[in-house]
């Protein structure tokens, strides 16, 4: 989910030490190191891993992000004063015994709503390894978000803009934790319905490694990420774009690209983002009837697929495409209608959220330990078009 805006308020202080029962070992030799794995569970349509913060461990559902920074997970108070569905997963410091407020206090503020919470440090569990270094996290006790199920967000974008101190690459992405600085993202091939808002899935996130030989049908497609537009730091998952071009029935319709175009990769988001200036152009050349869509007309998931087109975006030097069929997303009031998947926004950029990232598997790789400034890593982005066995089933 990419920012909006954001309100830094907080002071840093000093991490306390954890004493976790399973501690992974800081002296291990990389040979020993293991990449750790993460199931996708989905609830109410929102894609969510289980971390466990604290001593006893914790466990949260929250939403994983790679268009923002911070962990933060909501406190029990939230139970009764925040808006949004209740049985959702929450993280109480006081029951931890090596919970540690830090003093510090963040506001953060997303497209779908707005937390604000204490800074705390606590021990970080995934799958039942406990890392040595406590995680800072924002313990959320005020929040105007009233759709989201899950107990928080893990921020997967770069640790520039993770307020606070809270990126989860601080504890995680280190050479005596994991092997490797890369993180790896099957979505599973799972989708939800209006009926089945939280249908099973075989989705799973790779921490330290990666799985493309497994789940991809080819090599991987790597694409360099852009830094900040301050050239000094990297900030969000942003590739350039320098061409787009659709196909139908064998014609081929090149949209208008602006120079500098980028386009950003969010798991957060559901749906695509593409540029206002060629939204009609783009809709009705893969099929649909924009003008209709735009005065609420619901595509038929059978007329989506039925299309038999696909768009081709070039990042860099690599050139990625998704037909109609990978596009279709049931559920559109009801099940039998799909999701228009493009939504017209206001710049030339463009974002690739789940209805996109769920053909491929993904690779995230920092290009290094430190990705602190441009001169330390070089981050890049893989793609991997999915074997047919792990492709969602519509």
């Amino acid at each position: 989910m990419w920012y909006l805006s954001t309100i830094a308020l907080g002071s840093l202080y000093a991490m306390a030490s954890a004493t976790p029962t399973h501690q992974l070992g800081m002296r291990q030799s990389n040979s020993e190191l293991k990449s750790v794995t993460a199931p996708i569970k989905i609830i109410n349509s929102y894609s969510t891993i289980e971390l466990s913060l604290g001593t006893p461990p914790q466990p949260v559902d929250l939403l994983f992000d790679t268009g923002s920074g911070p962990l933060w997970v909501l406190n029990p108070s939230c139970a009764e004063n925040c808006s949004g569905p209740a049985n959702r997963s929450f993280f109480d410091p006081s029951t931890s015994s090596t919970a540690l407020y830090t003093a510090g206090h963040e506001t953060v503020q997303y497209q779908g709503g707005t937390i604000s919470g204490e800074i705390w440090s606590d021990s970080l569990t995934i799958q039942n390894l406990t890392f040595p270094t406590p995680q800072r996290f924002i313990n959320a006790d005020t929040s105007n978000w009233f759709a989201l199920p899950a107990g928080g967000f893990v921020g997967l974008a770069f640790p520039s803009i993770a307020l606070g101190n809270t990126s989860i690459y601080d504890v995680l992405f280190h050479p005596t934790h994991i092997p490797d600085h890369r993180t790896g993202i099957y979505l599973g091939n799972a989708q939800t319905t209006t009926s089945n808002p939280s249908p099973p899935t075989n989705g799973i996130v790779t921490f330290g490694g990666s799985e493309e030989e497994k789940y991809g049908s080819e090599p991987l497609k790597w694409v360099d990420v852009l830094p900040a537009p301050s050239g000094d730091q990297y900030e969000i998952w942003r590739v350039p774009v320098g061409a787009a071009k659709t196909s139908r029935n064998g014609a081929v319709t090149a949209l208008n690209i602006q120079p500098g175009a980028s386009a950003i990769f969010d798991t957060g988001a559901g749906l695509i983002s593409a540029p206002e200036s060629i939204i009609d152009e783009l809709y009705n050349s893969l099929g649909f009837n924009y003008t209709a869509i735009s005065q609420g007309y619901r595509p038929l998931c059978s007329e989506v697929v039925g299309y038999n087109s696909s768009l081709t975006l070039t990042f860099g030097g690599i050139e990625v495409t998704v037909t109609t069929a990978d596009l279709a997303r049931p559920g559109y009031t009801e099940d039998q209608y799909c999701f228009p998947p493009f939504n017209p926004w206001n710049s030339d950029r463009w974002i690739l959220g789940k209805a996109f990232l769920q053909s491929f598997y993904s690779v995230w790789d920092l290009g290094g330990w430190d990705v602190s400034s441009v001169a330390n890593a070089k981050p890049r982005l893989g793609l991997s078009y999915l074997k047919k066995q792990y492709h969602p089933r519509l």
